[in-house]
């Protein structure tokens, strides 16, 4: 069996945050981020045991999910040409 690599790409947190709406104007304390996080990212996946330690995973993950049903073009011009082919990622 051929292993594969699982592609990526960086972006910065702001990017994602303000994509979900969750950058705050308020100053907040680290651990009040943190719980405000988890809240959102239980309401997106209910079924799911979301912790402080997976909550920012969780909303990335719907982050790349609605910007690829939205603007499938942005996800796929930050991955290798090889990987959209192999994926037929074409829009």
């Amino acid at each position: 069996m051929k292993q594969t690599e699982l592609p990526f790409f960086k972006f910065y947190p702001d990017k994602w945050q303000s994509y979900l709406n969750l950058r705050s104007k308020e100053p907040e304390e680290y651990a009040d981020r943190k719980r405000r996080f988890k809240r959102v990212a239980q309401m997106h996946f209910p079924t799911m045991k979301v912790t402080l330690n997976n909550a920012d995973a969780l909303l990335i993950m719907e982050f790349l999910g609605l910007k690829y049903q939205r603007e499938p073009e942005w996800i796929i011009s930050k991955l290798p040409h090889s990987i959209v082919e192999q994926l037929n990622l074409e829009p």
